[in-house]
């Protein structure tokens, strides 16, 4: 059996104190023998001088191995039961101990050096790493009847040469191959891919020295990094170069644009692997810019689709081309058959062709407005044709339009001073649709338009929209004017219904029942403390004392029949806000990562209330819905992985919002009658509020109002930014006050 360094004290109390047998010997690698010093035992009588026979019986082959310095031919068994294998090297024989290697041990530090006869102890070296087993000579009569050998200490056995002092390989050289001028490497890590071996590696052996029997600090060592940056070296040394995975790219999901993943180039450079980019937006269906809208502001262009010369001759006028359905529609005029109109229907220049001179096209003696019209002299002759201003048309006897003809005494630029959008100098100032001044500056047509109720214009928020003259027609096509809001939200200080009154109290609630919807999936470990401090410090600013609050979560991990994975559960029902806060403190992320926000968005405003959220009659509902990630539906697997939801009454997420929209507008939960609660206006929409993040708004706004969660979270102001939810849920308890 074999000592570690860390019993080298036993060995030095079991031979040189405890046994007190002997004096300490020569160092191993002096070629001086250990001579025999005879001790005897407390209470013991003195030893004859120079006799080594054991006062325990010793088999003879024993004594015979000792003093002839062989191994042992046969096996031996000790008083005692104790055998000795073949093989086994006596080395040391007193009164009182027996000192002997095992076959195994190749040990020489002390055996090259004992006498054949008379050793009588034997010490070891300090510095030895190796020593014989022990064997002890028991003499109590009372115990045993024959004296008898029993084990003192095992053996210590040659190992590797260790910097820590002593002859470990007991070779006789202390410390040999790590002198102190030899480097040697470190540490002893075989996980570590180092430079040497391949040389993208970072990591690089430190070198440390063994001085007087330890290492000194290991230096200039270069470990492996946790990560594995895109830079051509194998930073975490396992021979691989540049494995990490460097995460998606690309601009969003939305529309046409697809994420990518980054790869990294063996230059180091990490580039966006297919990933389809945002467009100019076109008409074509698609979500080109991918920011939630297809086919918008595609500019409007004036566009012709009939035959080659009857632009602007007789009726046929270009019109603008608008995109509609993902497809250019040219809204033009063109040729028609010829009916006795007095016009050029079939633009070819000539008017009423194919009818009769009694056609009847006008009363005789009526007078009209005519472009392009011509001047000539009393003979008839043609002077100037004009293609600008105005002439006149006289209906002749026979009831047919004379030629369009400018009187002589007419001054076409003084005469015809108004303007129309119709792609035509109608002034003759050189200005089609519009006007130029005496810098040149074009100034085109403009107009204002509203069609909001009469008496609103220019009321409270009310505006007339602007619309320009382009290409003959006015742009935009809608007027954008600012209508009266339904709601006239408290606390804003505007006047959003434009009845003249600014905060009238129809939109105060004194009563709420606000359920707050709480992403708790995986991605939202970084928002979710944000979250709750946001609640907390929000909810009880809330003026009113008749408030109930509802806590739901979705985008766990686990499934709900019928509705698929992370649907929504239920965590608080409508409870106090004492309550709401204590649940508050408890709220984790739970790690899923399904998240169908949509499917929460459904459930809430349905009026069969699916989530028994119990609405009150008498109390005006409210929700507050908080997440990072896209718009879901689990009827609408974004990765495949998702059931059906088969209780839900759509197939895909588009169809998804319109669901939502037709239960929130207008709302139908049971607070949301003027019959049962004082302070609702009959067909108002639900009040929904969604905090998320900054790409998905577009998909939310027709729904309610929307906020951007992950620059709240980061600049530490979402519980700010939902005072302006209560400012929108006006809880002023007395509704004639706000008269």
């Amino acid at each position: 059996m074999m000592f570690s360094r860390a019993r080298r004290s036993l060995r030095d109390l079991v031979f040189s104190a405890s046994l007190a047998v002997g004096i300490a010997g020569p160092a191993c690698d002096e070629e001086q023998p250990i001579l025999a010093q005879p001790t005897a035992l407390p209470g013991a009588e003195d030893p004859p001088q120079q006799s080594y026979l054991p006062e325990c019986p010793l088999p003879s082959s024993v004594l015979n191995a000792f003093e002839s310095g062989t191994p042992l031919a046969e096996p031996a068994t000790l008083s005692g039961g104790l055998d000795l294998p073949a093989g086994t090297r006596v080395v040391g024989l007193s009164r009182y101990l027996l000192h002997a290697y095992a076959p195994e041990n190749t040990a020489s530090c002390l055996d090259d050096r004992l006498p054949q006869s008379g050793a009588t102890t034997l010490t070891p070296d300090p510095d030895c790493g190796c020593w014989p087993a022990a064997y002890s000579c028991f003499l109590d009569p009372e115990r045993e009847p024959v004296p008898s050998w029993e084990l003192l200490t095992d053996e210590s056995f040659p190992e590797l040469e260790y910097c820590d002092g002593q002859d470990n390989n007991c070779d006789g050289v202390v410390d040999d191959g790590f002198e102190p001028n030899r480097p040697i490497y470190c540490p002893e890590n075989p996980t570590i891919i180092t430079n040497d071996d391949f040389k993208p590696s970072i990591c690089r052996l430190g070198t440390q020295y063994c001085i007087d029997g330890a290492f000194t600090e290991c230096q200039d060592y270069i470990g492996p990094m946790e990560s594995d940056p895109c830079n051509g070296l194998d930073d975490d040394c396992d021979r691989l170069i540049d494995e990490d995975d460097y995460g998606r790219c690309g601009y969003n999901d939305i529309g046409i644009c697809q994420r990518g993943y980054n790869e990294c180039r063996e230059d180091g450079e990490i580039i966006c692997r297919e990933a389809v980019w945002p467009t100019d937006e076109v008409c074509d269906g698609d979500d080109n810019d991918c920011d939630g809208q297809t086919n918008e502001n595609i500019p409007e262009q004036l566009c012709y689709t009939g035959p080659a010369g009857t632009l602007n001759v007789g009726i046929c006028r270009a019109g603008p081309q608008i995109c509609e359905n993902g497809e250019l529609v040219c809204y033009d005029t063109l040729p028609e058959e010829e009916v006795c109109d007095g016009l050029d229907n079939n633009c070819d220049g000539v008017i009423d062709e194919g009818f009769a001179a009694s056609c009847a096209s006008c009363e005789p003696g009526s007078v009209t407005l005519c472009q392009f019209p011509e001047r000539h002299d009393t003979e008839g002759n043609l002077i100037e044709q004009y293609d600008c201003g105005y002439g006149l048309r006289i209906c002749l006897e026979n009831r047919t339009w004379s030629d369009c003809e400018v009187p002589s005494d007419v001054i076409l630029q003084d005469e015809w001073d108004f303007l129309l959008c119709n792609l035509y100098d109608d002034d003759c100032d050189d200005a089609v649709d519009g006007t130029i001044d005496e810098s040149g500056t074009f100034t085109p047509l403009s107009r204002e338009c509203y069609n909001g109720p009469p008496g609103t214009e220019g009321v409270g928020i009310c505006q007339a929209g602007q619309q320009v003259c382009s290409s003959g027609t006015w742009t935009p096509s809608y007027c954008d004017e600012v209508l009266p809001d339904g709601n006239d939200y408290c606390g804003d200080g505007l006047d959003n219904n434009c009845d003249g009154v600014i905060d009238d109290y129809e939109r105060r609630y004194g009563k709420l029942d606000i359920v707050i919807p709480i992403d708790t999936s995986g991605s939202m470990s970084t928002y979710i403390e944000a979250v709750t401090d946001a609640l907390r410090q929000f909810l009880p600013t809330i003026g009113g004392e008749d408030h109930r609050f509802s806590i739901l979560l979705f985008g766990h991990m686990h499934e709900i029949p019928g509705y698929g994975q992370g649907a929504a559960e239920m965590y608080l029902p409508l409870s106090s806000l004492e309550d709401t806060i204590a649940a508050l403190d408890e709220l984790v992320s739970w790690g899923g990562h399904l998240e169908p926000s949509a499917d929460v968005t459904y459930l809430l405003t349905d009026p069969s209330d699916p989530l028994d959220i119990n609405w009150r009659p008498d109390a005006t509902p409210a929700i507050i819905l908080l997440g990072d990630e896209e718009p879901q539906t689990n009827v609408d697997p974004l990765d495949g992985a998702r059931p059906d939801a088969p209780l839900l009454p759509y197939s895909n997420l588009e169809e998804a919002r319109n669901a939502c929209a037709a239960n929130i507008y207008p709302c139908q939960l049971p607070g949301c009658n003027s019959a049962t609660n004082e302070y609702w206006v009959d067909g108002d929409p639900v009040l929904v509020y969604f905090y998320v993040s900054t790409p998905y708004q577009a998909f939310w706004e027709p729904l309610g109002e929307t906020y951007n969660i992950q620059d709240l979270v980061r600049t530490g102001t979402l519980s700010p930014n939902m005072a302006i939810a209560q400012e929108l849920l006006c809880t002023e308890a007395d509704p004639e006050e706000g008269e």
